[in-house]
């Protein structure tokens, strides 16, 4: 469903666009790491969730931009009609950290405890990370 996609699909489709735009700066997606030598699962969980606070910082600031060019616009508009541009911008912005950070909350909450590499199956009720700890004692 929808947070599958948001936690596993998108990230998989976000590591691959960034990946080509600037390869020193993010990684390949989590099967091409999985298939080099060398790099541990952990370090796989870490280089991950590294790319992901990196892409919502980059994706942060395309939409900061975005929303300064809707304020210019807006201000803009609004002088030529002669309203006060102040009350409407204070809402706006107001309501769109408000959007963000709500979907921010909703999609951290469900995955803080969770990376894409992270293995999902069960194993007897058990997750398999459940599983290799108590079976390595």
């Amino acid at each position: 469903g929808t947070l599958g996609f948001l936690t596993f699909v998108l990230p998989l489709i976000l590591d691959s666009i960034c990946h080509k735009i600037a390869p020193r700066v993010f990684g390949p997606n989590v099967f091409a790491m999985l298939q080099r030598e060398g790099i541990t699962f952990r370090g796989i969980i870490w280089r991950k969730r590294k790319d992901a606070l990196l892409q919502f910082v980059l994706i942060s600031v395309v939409l900061g931009g975005i929303l300064s060019a809707a304020t210019v616009t807006l201000r803009a508009a609004l002088s030529m009609l002669g309203a006060s541009p102040r009350q409407v911008l204070k809402f706006a912005g107001i309501a769109f950290a408000a959007a963000a950070a709500a979907f921010a909350y909703r999609i951290w909450g469900r995955t803080r405890h969770m990376a894409v590499a992270d293995v999902l199956a069960t194993t007897k009720g058990r997750s398999v990370v459940e599983v290799a700890t108590t079976d390595a004692k």
